[in-house]
C-alpha cells in the first residue's frame, strides 16, 4: 500500500525527474510527478477530476498561465501537465519518499503516457491523484489519504449498516 517512507519539504527543495510530490491543502494534499525543467519551467504530471464534479483545481486565478498555457479560466480534466507554480499555487512542494520506486525513466516514461491515454475516471476514494502518482512511481494504486480516512471511520459492530447479504438474507427469509 501507499507507504510514507520520509516527506522531505523546502521551497528551495532540489527536485528530481520522476520525484512523486505533493502539497497541502487544508485537510487533503494534491499529488503529482515532477518531470523536469525544461526551458527554464518546471513541470509536473498531475491527475484531476474527470467530469464536472469534485475538482482540485491547479490554478485559483481565473486568467490563463502566460508560462505553462493552463487555462484558469476553464476545467482541465484528468491528467494534465502544467508548470510546478499552477501546480503548488502558493504552497510548497514536497517530495513523498517510497520504498520500492520505479527507475526515474520508467516513470516518466508511464506519466507521459497516461497524460495521452488518461487514468480512468476520476474518483476521490478509489482512483484520484494520490492513486495517479503512486502507481506512476511503484506501479501500485493506494492513497495514504483515503486509508487514513477510511480508517477512522471503522464501522461500531453494535450498529453498523446492513451490508447486500444481509438484504438478502431477509428477502429468503435465513
Amino acid at each position: 500500500m501507499g507507504d510514507n517512507h520520509g516527506s522531505s519539504t523546502s521551497n528551495n527543495l532540489q527536485l528530481k525527474e520522476g520525484d512523486h510530490i505533493f502539497r497541502q491543502s487544508g485537510v487533503y494534499s494534491h499529488h503529482g510527478i515532477y518531470v523536469g525543467d525544461v526551458g527554464g519551467v518546471k513541470y509536473v504530471i498531475h491527475y484531476t477530476s474527470t467530469a464536472n464534479k469534485i475538482c482540485v483545481r491547479s490554478r485559483a486565478e481565473k486568467s490563463d498561465c502566460l508560462v505553462c498555457g493552463f487555462k484558469g479560466n476553464q476545467q482541465q480534466l484528468g491528467v494534465i501537465k502544467t508548470c510546478l507554480a499552477c501546480f503548488l499555487l502558493d504552497g510548497s512542494v514536497k517530495v513523498k519518499g517510497h520504498r520500492n520506486s520505479k527507475p526515474c525513466h520508467e516513470v516518466l516514461k508511464l506519466a507521459d503516457q497516461l497524460l495521452i491515454r488518461g487514468f480512468g475516471n476520476y474518483d476521490l476514494v478509489a482512483n484520484n491523484c494520490e492513486h495517479f502518482a503512486n502507481f506512476c512511481k511503484t506501479g501500485n494504486r493506494s492513497s495514504d489519504q483515503v486509508e487514513q480516512v477510511l480508517g477512522t471511520l471503522q464501522p461500531n459492530p453494535w450498529n453498523r449498516i446492513p451490508d447486500k447479504f444481509d438484504l438478502l438474507d431477509s428477502f429468503t427469509g435465513e
